[in-house]
């Protein structure tokens, strides 16, 4: 078979082309790149069907490479003599320095780490991290103390001694967002006419939505009062927590209730052997339920055994007062009078 006519030509970017003649006969090529003094391949490649085949870019500077390509054939093999090329000292000096590949971003809900590939001649890296320049020399830096669902900018650049690259491409990236939790701590107070309903902080949470008696507030706080109520009344509500990105489920349905007004009108009347008190009747708008009323015994307070005077007897009447199921419900309960007993008005 033919001779090979191998040529070397180094290429700006530091890689070296082998070049070599077509051989008659020949099925495939075998080529190899040696460092001259040095027994590690820089590249061995088998079975290639063209006539060329370029190194990796950036080989090291102030070394001399030896590529040597052998033609196969059906039966028989030709060896070039191999070809000889030197990247001299310097030779890197006017080139500059390649912009850093695969560049990228993680975060988590306070810091983002930003890593990339190495750049070949880089002793250093510049990470333009929101408009704020980091020099570092390895390839990858977190940035902590961030807030939770915030975007933030990101770019890089090598460099040496002697020249800096150019950044890559902008990129960005968000934290990711804090889940806010469903407040706790909850509690409550009530006058006649108002209630004060109160949670915990939750972390994380920039705001809050209190549902009171149907309706939702919006609260920037951990409490709110409620004014203008009404007394002896029961009123539901629920409490959830939210940010910008997130929002709680609410707290199980509570209730608070307004204690009633005390009665007006109080009076007194004696006699030698008796008293009796009297005052106005206090509302209770709250409608209970039947299950609230069903427990509570006969009132037999306002009467007494017979005594040795003659007193009228009245029917029972109705008297409301407050459901020991239930402090919030206000009941209507009949006072049945004992056996032979006396209604003292």
């Amino acid at each position: 078979m033919s001779q090979l006519n191998l040529s070397l030509t180094l290429n700006q970017d530091g890689s070296i082309t082998a070049n070599w003649s077509a051989v008659p006969g020949a099925v495939s090529y075998h080529a190899y790149m040696l460092i001259v003094g040095e027994s590690h391949a820089v590249y061995n490649v088998d079975n290639l069907t063209v006539t060329s085949y370029t190194s990796k870019s950036h080989l090291e500077d102030g070394k001399q490479y030896r590529v040597v390509v052998t033609a196969h054939g059906s039966h028989t093999s030709v060896d070039s003599e191999g070809a000889k090329i030197l990247i001299r000292h310097g030779f890197y000096d006017t080139e500059p320095l390649a912009v850093p590949q695969n560049v990228k971003a993680t975060a988590t809900t306070s810091s983002v780490t930003v890593s990339f590939s190495a750049v070949s001649r880089a002793t250093g890296y510049d990470i333009l991290f929101d408009n704020v320049v980091y020099s570092v020399t390895s390839t990858s830096k977190s940035f902590a103390g961030l807030k939770p669902g915030t975007s933030h900018t990101y770019a890089v650049r090598a460099k040496n001694s002697t020249k800096t690259g150019e950044y890559s491409s902008t990129q960005s990236i968000m934290t990711q967002a804090q889940k806010v939790s469903v407040p706790s701590n909850i509690k409550k107070t009530a006058t006649e006419t108002s209630a004060t309903i109160s949670w915990g902080a939750v972390t994380g949470a920039t705001g809050y939505d209190i549902q009171f008696n149907g309706t939702t507030y919006a609260v920037n706080g951990t409490s709110r009062t409620f004014t203008g109520l009404t007394a002896g009344r029961a009123y539901s509500f629920a409490v959830r927590a939210k940010n910008a990105s997130s929002t709680s489920a609410y707290t199980t349905q509570l209730t608070v209730t307004t204690p009633p007004k005390a009665p007006t009108g109080m009076g007194a009347t004696s006699t030698s052997n008796s008293v009796t008190l009297n005052w106005n009747t206090v509302n209770a708008p709250t409608i209970p339920s039947p299950s609230a009323c069903s427990t509570i015994p006969p009132d037999r307070s306002l009467y007494r055994q017979p005594v040795p005077a003659y007193r009228h007897f009245l029917p029972p009447r109705p008297r409301q007062r407050l459901s020991p199921n239930d402090p919030g419900i206000t009941c209507q309960e009949n006072h049945i009078p004992p056996d032979n007993a006396k209604q003292v008005y």
